[in-house]
């Protein structure tokens, strides 16, 4: 019983630290992945960021940053794609 109680609490312990990763903000997911960007940690950033992609984030600097860790990855193709997405959404910004 004493186990039981134990294996309970760990599972409930793990499941509160996904579920505080699901809930992270938009800020503290978007500070992350400039880190790992900063620190030249392109696989990590482009998950980060991919991951705000995925959870519906369309805001223009995230996909023109993950088509920049792309970039640096030496994944032109998907590159393309993201730098290309990010210029139909904002065809005027010069840094586009």
């Amino acid at each position: 019983m004493k186990y039981l109680i134990l294996l309970a609490s760990i599972l409930i312990l793990n499941l509160a630290c996904f579920a505080d990763e699901a809930e992270m903000s938009f800020d503290q997911q978007f500070a992350r992945a400039r880190t790992a960007y900063d620190d030249g940690n392109m696989d990590e950033a482009i998950k980060q960021f991919q991951g705000m992609i995925d959870q519906g984030c369309q805001d223009v600097e995230v996909i023109y940053n993950l088509a920049n860790a792309y970039f640096k990855n030496n994944n032109l193709p998907e590159a393309v794609w993201y730098y290309r997405h990010a210029w139909y959404m904002a065809p005027r910004d010069p840094d586009i």
